[in-house]
């Protein structure tokens, strides 16, 4: 049996998706990654199952902590 784990990253920063993206060497084939930005994370964590989920934190530290909560409300 091949568990698949799904990674879900969000950021509104495409380089730093890339980049992140192209760090992650060490997947499985049966893994995968998800981008989403900071406008669509609701729709996507309610539409889509994921192991980990990465965030790519701005300055404002309001709106991270606001991000983080919202992650945490949808997918405790």
């Amino acid at each position: 049996m091949v568990v698949k784990n799904n990674i879900l990253l969000i950021t509104d920063n495409e380089d730093i998706a890339n980049d992140i993206t192209n760090k992650l060497v060490l997947l499985r084939n049966s893994d995968g990654i998800s981008i989403s930005n900071i406008e669509n994370l609701k729709k996507t964590l309610l539409n889509s199952t994921f192991s980990i989920v990465i965030f790519h934190a701005i300055e404002d530290i309001d709106f991270n902590i606001k991000t983080i909560n919202t992650i945490k409300t949808i997918k405790p």
